[in-house]
């Protein structure tokens, strides 16, 4: 769930931004008072549920979940391991000479440091990819919205959770994630 959140933000930002600056490239000040206006069609659409729905979402929220838990698991393995050999310096100290004893410990912490900047620099990785394959998600998402604005003449959409109370209210929300399906089944990162 941790990609799904960051995910809904990154569109959220990038629709509002693209939807209003199409909206407002449309109204033209010159307008005569006469004329009538056209009916107002607002629609509604759930950022989240796009990832939590779209096969796309879906499988970046598993892929995502599955690297970080391999990381995980890979670096608790060194840290146990870490862990025994200290340990058994530890058992062997009185045995050894105290500079042998120091040499060892200060390797393990060496082994130890790396440990953590492998750790870091991989995170950083898995985090710049998912990113990335977030990027695809959100363009081909916005491109949607945008295809299904101009299809259904609606003048304005509206974040679902911004929407308190809305009678006619239209939710593209399944037409955004059945397009995306179709369009942008999975993304590799």
């Amino acid at each position: 769930m941790r990609y799904v959140t960051k995910i809904a933000s990154i569109l959220t930002v990038a629709l509002a931004t693209t939807v209003g600056a199409g909206l407002v490239a449309t109204v033209h000040p010159g307008i005569a008072a006469a004329q009538a206006a056209p009916a107002v069609v607002i629609a509604v659409i759930d950022s989240k549920g796009i990832m939590t729905q779209s096969t796309v979402g879906k499988g970046l929220q598993a892929a995502g979940n599955q690297r970080l838990k391999q990381l995980e698991d890979d670096t608790q393995k060194r840290r146990d391991s870490l862990a025994k050999q200290s340990q058994l310096l530890e058992q062997q100290r009185a045995t050894m000479t105290p500079q042998d004893y120091q040499n060892k410990r200060a390797d393990l912490i060496k082994q130890d440091d790396q440990m953590r900047q492998d750790y870091q620099n991989k995170r950083r990785a898995l985090d710049t990819a998912v990113n990335g394959a977030l990027e695809q998600i959100q363009t081909q998402s916005l491109a949607i919205v945008k295809q299904i604005v101009q299809q259904k003449n609606i003048t304005m959409v509206l974040y679902k959770e911004a929407v308190a109370w809305g009678p006619n209210v239209v939710d593209i929300t399944p037409d955004v994630v059945a397009q995306l399906n179709q369009k942008l089944p999975s993304v590799k990162f």
